[in-house]
């Protein structure tokens, strides 16, 4: 069932579609860190960035609605308890 309010929620808001990798920077990365990139895209259903190595840098989350910045901060909230 969440596949499919996933998929009606791309539809009425494409803007808030995962987007996926470029090639160039798919290349640039380890398999594992792409792994990762895409998986927390898929968490939070929003862009993901990471910027730097497997020993430091930085990752950016995307939000493009006050909506998008709650249910991130919620995903969050769950993870602490």
């Amino acid at each position: 069932m969440r596949e499919i309010e996933k998929e009606v929620k791309y539809i009425l808001k494409p803007e808030s579609r995962p987007t996926k990798l470029t090639e160039t920077v798919k290349k640039k990365m380890s398999l594992e860190m792409r792994h990762f990139v895409d998986d927390m895209t898929e968490v939070f259903a929003t862009k993901v960035r990471l910027m730097g190595n497997e020993q430091k840098g930085r990752i950016t989350i995307d939000y493009f609605t006050n909506d998008d910045l709650q249910r991130i901060y919620e995903i969050i909230e769950t993870l602490k308890k």
